[in-house]
């Protein structure tokens, strides 16, 4: 296969399992490659490095540490496209941690679809309008 033919992988931080592996689900079903579901910062330390993201959905809270903080990290290190996918918009603080911006839980399947297609054309250089769901920052 050549570089250029494999899927895109995509990071999830998310602490809630049942949300986790239905984003899970979803990022696969789309063609991509899943690293994680990760809880924690330590979880995604521990597979980024391997594996390293080209994308990541990161919930903003994760038990003790701040999605914030993963978004940082993998942008920094990697280069990741993140979104941040939360029930806390309010608790962003926009143009700080690399991220592209956030969408709000709930989110319905095709939202999911429509942002990972949109987060790989930005990532590829193409200027595209945001999805209505996200907050871009």
């Amino acid at each position: 296969m050549e570089m250029s033919a494999m899927p895109l992988r995509v990071l999830i931080a998310e602490d809630e399992a049942l949300i986790a592996f239905d984003l899970a689900y979803r990022v696969e079903e789309a063609g991509y490659t899943v690293i994680g579901p990760c809880k924690n910062l330590s979880q995604v330390k521990e597979l980024a490095p391997k594996t390293p993201p080209d994308l990541a959905l990161i919930d903003v809270k994760l038990g003790r540490d701040s999605g914030k903080d993963v978004c940082a990290y993998l942008h920094e290190e990697f280069g990741t496209t993140c979104v941040f996918v939360t029930a806390h918009p309010a608790s962003l603080i926009k143009n700080r941690f690399g991220a592209l911006g956030s969408i709000t839980k709930p989110y319905g399947p095709e939202d999911i679809m429509s942002l990972l297609r949109y987060m790989e054309a930005v990532r590829s250089g193409q200027k595209l309008k945001a999805p209505r769901f996200l907050d871009a920052f």
